[in-house]
């Protein structure tokens, strides 16, 4: 009888701790679907302050076309003016000097079989350079990175949107922009 219940508890031990793994998992993948993916950066020289500029989207170069798909480089432009918009930064057109974000795609990566298991891994970095565009001045530079950690944000589209959430945040703070407040419904 003791046995007996050292099994069923074992059993029942050995279930919630190989459980709990998928529970957080599930949580990790509801709170991706709502927030999306995720985008960073990391300043490499200070742009000084940005405030009353205007913003548009430049060129961004492929460098590896081998494994940088094409398809990055056609959602990126929309993706971070979709963004601008969202964080409230100005675009061209207002009177102000006028801000290029251009930039190279220097590494990109897909979830593997591993990553398929524990939690995909995907992310795209590029190298982001904002330009005066009267003076064709270099105002400043960053490392800029887009990553989805979710299987419900995989994706060339929800990396491009990740690197543009990592652009426009760095924007954001140079700009001293506030950003919009989301509706709370």
């Amino acid at each position: 009888m003791k046995s007996a219940r050292v099994l069923i508890t074992s059993i029942g031990l050995l279930t919630l701790l190989f459980s709990s793994g998928c529970i957080s998992r599930m949580i990790k993948e509801g709170v991706g679907t709502a927030t999306g993916a995720k985008g960073g950066y990391q300043e490499l020289d200070n742009p000084g302050r940005l405030v009353g500029c205007n913003f548009e989207v430049g060129n961004f170069e492929n460098v590896n076309k081998k494994i940088i798909p094409g398809e990055l480089m056609r959602e990126l432009p929309d993706a971070i003016q979709k963004q601008m918009i969202e964080d409230n930064i100005p675009t061209s057109g207002a009177p102000g000097k006028t801000v290029v974000i251009n930039g190279r795609i220097i590494y990109f990566e897909k979830a593997g079989m591993f990553g398929e298991l524990f939690g995909p891994l995907e992310e795209v970095v590029a190298e982001v350079t904002l330009l005066d565009k009267d003076l064709g001045k270099v105002l400043g530079q960053a490392m800029c990175i887009g990553r989805s950690q979710e299987t419900v944000n995989k994706g060339t589209k929800e990396k491009a949107q990740g690197l543009a959430k990592g652009i426009c945040d760095w924007i954001a703070k140079a700009a001293n922009i506030k950003k919009k407040e989301k509706d709370q419904d």
